[in-house]
């Protein structure tokens, strides 16, 4: 008891870096159990048809049946439910349960071009965090990167910002070039009512007809 008394305090150190190597060990493994009993209950799988439609397919990995209460694609922490077009597809009434039984999966089908226009349409940069996701009964959300679908929207939302870009410039220089035609137009008038053209107004009328010629 002495010897404990006289270095009382490397005892507590040491008991208090068991302590904490302990709630470590016990975060990973609550992160591992969370990880393999609930997040791996279902993977997604998401691929674009030439036929332009959108097939995503939800497995419940599970030995229990699933309920589910929305599905659909997130991008970042914006989420599209289209639980209403899956019942649709699938005749399933409002209101009644849509079940995912064990070891088996259900598909989602959705127009690519539909689908992708609801989700850049709100968006400034190319979607980096796309996902297919699944909210079950008890409120639990899980999801997966859906990588074929996410690199056509990437790929696509860039063709449509340079279109944009190009679009911009374009429309910048045909109203530069009708500014120009109006100011030329007005000249002209001014010349031809044998008013006094200054200058400047004169050397501006002589270069855009020269620069007609060309």
């Amino acid at each position: 008891m002495g010897a404990i008394k006289e270095n009382q305090v490397f005892v507590l150190g040491f008991l208090l870096l068991i302590t904490i190597a302990l709630c470590i060990v016990i975060v990973i493994m609550s992160g591992k159990i969370y990880k393999n009993f609930y997040v791996k209950k279902f993977s997604f799988t998401g691929i674009c048809e030439g036929d332009g439609t959108l097939n995503v397919i939800i497995s419940n990995k599970s030995l229990n049946d699933m309920t589910v209460t929305a599905l659909g694609i997130s991008c970042g922490l914006t989420f599209y439910d289209y639980m209403k077009e899956y019942r649709a597809q699938n005749g399933i009434a409002e209101g009644a349960k849509v079940v995912i039984p064990a070891r088996s999966s259900l598909e989602l089908h959705l127009n690519v071009e539909d689908c992708e226009k609801e989700v850049l349409t709100s968006l400034t940069v190319p979607p980096k965090k796309l996902a297919a996701y699944v909210i079950d009964s008890y409120g639990g959300l899980c999801k997966s990167k859906i990588g074929a679908v996410a690199k056509r929207f990437q790929s696509d939302y860039v063709q449509a910002e340079k279109q944009r870009k190009e679009a911009r410039v374009l429309a910048a220089k045909k109203d530069k070039a009708e500014q120009i035609q109006a100011r030329v137009d007005d000249l002209t008038v001014k010349r031809l009512r044998d008013e006094k053209l200054s200058f400047f107004e004169a050397r501006y009328l002589h270069k855009h007809s020269s620069a007609m010629k060309k």
